[in-house]
């Protein structure tokens, strides 16, 4: 599945619940995401954090309802959510710079926020362009270093025919269960490591052995005088 479509979906149930509570983690379990790459894709195509979308959204038909219906502010208001009066017309007037009476009492037109089709612009590229896979999301980003990354962890040996292909194997994630490992016994070294950079690499392939080498790290901010039992370093080289 690519992205744009868990985000349609979840562009569906927010029109279908806009009248209900909805928080980011209830739509990204909808769609089979963590909430946070959720909302971090959400953003990116569609422009607006989740809350904000849902608030333009039932702005949007509030309008719709204070133009072709004669029921009051206040019901409106409470039907789509807003808590109060006074919330509802500070929220109002901050989107559109006046308030609900004077747009019943005037009709001026509004620019609302219309239901986006993320679709219309998501090209489908190799670079650039997250992928949901499982419950994950993936992008490929192409970057250069002008200097070479010094990265601490731990490495295990990873039988090619056991994990791979991705999804369609059975059994132990073995590389799963070194970043475990790694997130259990990291402590050790957190002085060492800039905590918000991790990197897992696969490398020293074996066709002959069915193996290759798995590493999962984090980047190394000052180098130890020495390593802790267990832990590897790995550079990445400059380049691109």
């Amino acid at each position: 599945m690519h992205a744009y479509e868990a985000i349609e979906q979840s562009l569906t149930f927010i029109e279908e619940h806009l009248t209900k509570e909805i928080s980011a983690e209830k739509l990204a379990n909808t769609v089979g995401l963590f909430s946070f790459y959720f909302q971090r894709l959400f953003k990116r195509l569609v422009n607006k954090p989740v809350q904000e979308y849902v608030k333009l959204r039932r702005l949007a038909k509030v309008i719709e309802n204070l133009k072709n219906t004669d029921q009051r502010i206040l019901d409106v208001a409470l039907d789509y959510g807003f808590s109060s009066h006074g919330n509802f017309t500070r929220v109002f007037k901050e989107t559109y710079g006046i308030t609900p009476e004077i747009y019943r009492r005037d009709l001026p037109m509004l620019n609302t926020f219309a239901r986006p089709e993320v679709s219309m612009n998501y090209v489908l590229v190799d670079e650039g362009v997250p992928l949901v896979a499982g419950n994950i999301v993936l992008e490929i980003q192409r970057r250069t270093l002008e200097k070479p990354e010094i990265y601490l962890g731990l490495e295990t040996e990873v039988r090619i025919s056991e994990q791979m292909p991705a999804d369609e194997s059975t059994g132990v994630d073995v590389t799963g269960q070194l970043w475990k490992r790694y997130h259990m016994e990291k402590a050790s070294i957190a002085a060492n490591l800039n905590t918000a950079v991790e990197m897992g690499m696969s490398h020293g392939e074996s066709i002959a052995q069915n193996l290759f080498t798995y590493f999962a790290g984090g980047l190394v901010q000052n180098i130890p005088d020495r390593l802790q039992d267990g832990f590897v370093k790995r550079e990445l080289p400059a380049g691109e």
